[in-house]
């Protein structure tokens, strides 16, 4: 008897969350089909359900829904089913990119998990697993480069930029850019090369510039 209680508990948790993960997705299509999506503003960001980005590489854009937080990551998915997941604004792994990161290790020592007014002359070491490459070993350091203006969403806000310079073990060095808005000190734009992409991903944080702009007098629309 007991049995049977708890397997029909399972079975209704199960269909629960089936029945969520439905309405997730079909929420999430009619967010990636609308006409806004191609050049979002602030009433698109806005009446959307969930927390979204812009993500650029190359030629193409993206918007992307956050799907879930775990264990200090964000997983953003698109409409075709690619997702991009973050620990502390880096870019951690991918899918639906020509070669995807599988994992970045040493996370635990990544300096932007503290606040980027302190990072400056901040050195690190990981290591990024790819599909396709073996495995790289890169050291970086990062540099406080002041202050710029961003428009987003319309709006100009004040950040400070943050660079990070990386070098790969036995290849060219590149840099990552991190915009971090002045007053929250959120970052709410980035632009890296995870497993040493020559193309750029951009990424544009559009609901937590939204929410910035909505507690700026003349900005709250």
């Amino acid at each position: 008897m007991f049995r049977l209680i708890l397997l029909s508990i399972v079975l209704s948790s199960l269909i629960g969350c089936s029945g969520t993960l439905y309405v997730y997705k079909e929420n999430l299509k009619l967010l990636f089909k609308s006409p806004a999506a191609v050049s979002p503003d602030r009433a698109y960001v806005a009446a959307s359900q969930y927390d979204i980005i812009q993500v650029n590489i190359a030629d193409k854009q993206a918007i992307m829904a956050l799907a879930f937080v775990e264990q200090g990551q964000d997983k953003f998915i698109s409409a075709d089913n690619g997702f991009v997941i973050f620990a502390n604004g880096r870019i951690v792994r991918t899918a639906g990119f020509i070669d995807n990161l599988l994992h970045v290790h040493n996370l635990a020592a990544d300096p932007l998990k503290q606040s980027f007014s302190a990072l400056g002359g901040r050195r690190w070491q990981y290591v990024e697993q790819t599909n396709t490459l073996t495995a790289k070993a890169n050291s970086a350091q990062f540099n406080i480069e002041g202050q710029r203006v961003l428009t987003l969403l319309n709006s100009e806000l004040t950040t400070v930029l943050l660079s990070e310079t990386v070098h790969p073990e036995n290849e060219d060095s590149f840099v990552n850019l991190y915009w971090f808005d002045e007053t929250s000190g959120k970052l709410i734009k980035t632009k890296q090369h995870p497993a040493n992409m020559t193309d750029a991903v951009t990424v544009t944080f559009l609901s937590r510039v939204n929410r910035i702009l909505s507690v700026i007098p003349g900005e709250s629309k």
